[in-house]
């Protein structure tokens, strides 16, 4: 009925359609939340770490290695 390269093709699509129930089967008992819910802790979260960000706040002088240092090369 089949050829050999026809049902090893089957097979393949067999496995694979196996392969997307299982994974389904996992993802349903998944727990989820609604987004508003999450963005709203995504915004607090950020909100909270606001100070430990380096990229957000200021560098205090003492600290930044690319402050000017007041000295300045001069070719001759």
């Amino acid at each position: 009925m089949y050829g050999q390269s026809a049902l090893s093709q089957r097979e393949n699509e067999f496995q694979n359609l196996r392969i997307q129930v299982e994974q389904l089967r996992r993802e349903a008992f998944l727990s989820r939340k609604k987004i508003s819910a999450c963005s709203e802790d995504l915004a607090r979260f950020c909100q909270e770490k606001r100070s430990d960000d380096p990229l957000l706040g200021k560098i205090p002088n003492a600290n930044n290695p690319y402050r000017d240092r007041g000295m300045s090369c001069l070719l001759l």
